[in-house]
C-alpha cells in the first residue's frame, strides 16, 4: 500500500466525524494535493499513527482558533482548512508528506517544546503530550526520516514528514 493510499483511506475515514460541521463551527475542508510518489518500504501502521496524531492536532488547532468566534464570523472570515500534500523531495531521495492547517499557529517558545515527551498545550484531560513525541520517534528512529514543524503565530502550522526512498 502506498503512503498516498494510506492517507486517503485510514486517517481521514477514522477522523471523519471530527471534520463535520457542528453548532460551534463549519465543516473542516480537506484539500488533497497528492503527487506521484513511489511505494516506500515502511511500517504502515506506525505511519498511520503519525498521520492520525498530526491530523487530530490540526483539527484541535482549528477548533481552538474558532473558540471565541461566532459561527457567522467563522463562515465568512475563517474557513477551516487542512491541506495534505504528498510529493517527491527535490533531491528525489525522499517522499514528503505535508499536513498544514490554517489555525492560529504557535509561538516559537511552544514550537521548541512540541516534540518533548509529555508536553501539551491542551487542557487537563484533553491531551497526553505523547502524540508528537511518539510521531517523531516513529519517523526518525523507525524510518530514518525527519519530522519538522513550521509555524508562526497567526499563520497556521505545517508538519513536514520526510521518508527516504530505499532502493531494492
Amino acid at each position: 500500500m502506498s503512503l498516498t493510499l494510506l492517507l486517503k483511506l485510514l486517517p481521514l475515514m477514522i477522523l471523519q466525524h471530527r471534520l463535520k460541521a457542528n453548532h460551534h463551527r463549519q465543516a473542516i475542508q480537506i484539500i488533497k494535493e497528492y503527487g506521484v510518489i513511489p511505494a516506500v518500504k515502511c511500517y504502515l501502521g506506525q505511519l498511520n499513527q503519525v498521520f492520525m496524531n498530526i491530523l487530530a492536532n490540526a483539527i484541535d488547532a482549528l477548533e481552538d482558533a474558532n473558540n471565541k468566534l461566532s459561527f457567522a464570523e467563522i463562515k465568512s472570515n475563517h474557513p477551516n482548512i487542512i491541506t495534505i500534500t504528498t510529493k517527491m523531495a527535490e533531491d528525489q531521495q525522499n517522499v514528503m508528506i505535508k499536513i498544514k492547517d490554517n489555525g492560529k499557529g504557535m509561538t516559537e517558545e511552544i514550537k521548541t517544546c512540541i516534540f518533548d515527551h509529555l508536553f501539551t498545550t491542551k487542557s487537563v484531560g484533553q491531551g497526553t503530550g505523547l502524540g508528537l513525541s511518539i510521531s517523531q520517534k516513529i519517523v526518525v528512529e523507525n524510518h530514518g526520516g525527519s519530522l519538522i514543524c513550521e509555524s508562526a503565530l497567526g499563520h497556521g502550522t505545517e508538519f513536514v514528514i520526510s521518508i527516504p526512498v530505499l532502493a531494492d
